[in-house]
């Protein structure tokens, strides 16, 4: 917590730190955290509590002072309508990876935005080519408050696609090109590709 609040103290006024708990905390931790997250300007707080534990994700964000993010808690169809029906959080995390492809997650950003809640375009630490499909999804919703997360490729040391995506400003341009805008390269995807032994 010291960390995050000290980064967001060294950062200008126009950055937002948000902290991703990924599952760690039980309810009593996070409803001890949150508040002193708040008092740090921490804007979100991202699955402070297991994934299967919706009824603590619903306490926490109505008693919660920062936006309360879903994020692993949400992999089913069933489990976005739980969530946005009861608001047992302010915002989702969308993966396109996670939930199926493109169609089937962008059915989980429309029954958020239904449900009233906020969207945020996340990652798998895709290479170029899951990027660049995610970027195509992400620039055509309507509303993405808390905007998207597509840094996988700069992760990376290799990559299957030909040629890289290019980033401005620190924001990834989304490809123009035909399909999702990245090619396939056939020799690095036969260099990386594993074969079964005996």
């Amino acid at each position: 917590m010291q960390r995050a609040t000290a980064i967001r103290d060294a950062l200008p006024e126009a950055a937002t730190v948000r902290v991703d708990v990924n599952q760690a905390w039980d309810e009593a931790t996070a409803r001890w955290a949150i508040p002193a997250l708040h008092a740090g300007s921490i804007a979100v707080v991202e699955q402070p509590v297991h994934a299967a534990s919706i009824d603590a994700m619903r306490r926490l964000t109505r008693a919660s002072p920062i936006t309360v993010m879903a994020d692993e808690a949400v992999t089913t169809p069933q489990e976005a309508m739980a969530y946005a029906s009861t608001h047992a959080c302010d915002a989702l995390s969308i993966k396109v990876t996670r939930h199926g492809g493109l169609m089937r997650t962008a059915q989980f950003a429309h029954m958020a935005s239904a449900g009233g809640l906020a969207i945020f375009g996340g990652t798998m630490i895709e290479g170029a080519i899951g990027t660049a499909a995610s970027a195509q999804l992400y620039s055509t919703l309507p509303d993405l408050q808390w905007g998207c997360q597509l840094f996988g490729p700069q992760l990376l040391v290799d990559d299957v696609a030909i040629s890289a995506l290019r980033y401005d400003d620190f924001a990834l341009c989304v490809p123009d090109g035909p399909g999702f805008g990245a090619t396939l390269d056939p020799e690095k995807l036969a260099y990386h590709q594993r074969r079964q032994t005996a």
